[in-house]
């Protein structure tokens, strides 16, 4: 081979290794943005996820808020008609007494 065939084959295996070089580049930027991409979705995915955890949370709590106030509501009917019988017993205790008294 010449020093001519040897400089030809020099640049067209320059010239490929400088196409080879530009692909792997572009296929590294090609894959970091399908990456960033993917991150961004995994991200927006986490907060719709994130968003729907916090309104079911909300219902949640709403729901124990109203299921306490009517126990609440129940206890403070309980305590009521206890405070009732109470009095009635009491006022029934109180005239025996009376009438135990008079005799």
């Amino acid at each position: 081979m010449t020093t001519d065939q040897y400089s030809s084959l020099i640049e067209f295996l320059g010239r490929k290794f400088d196409a080879i070089d530009q692909r792997f580049e572009h296929a590294t930027a090609s894959a970091a943005a399908e990456r960033a991409a993917l991150a961004e979705r995994a991200a927006a995915e986490r907060a719709a996820n994130l968003d729907q955890a916090r309104r079911h949370a909300s219902v949640l709590f709403e729901q124990s808020q109203a299921h306490l106030d009517l126990v609440a509501e129940g206890l403070t009917l309980r305590l009521d008609a206890i405070e009732r019988a109470l009095r009635e017993g009491l006022g029934d205790h109180e005239r025996r007494l009376q009438a135990l008294e008079q005799r």
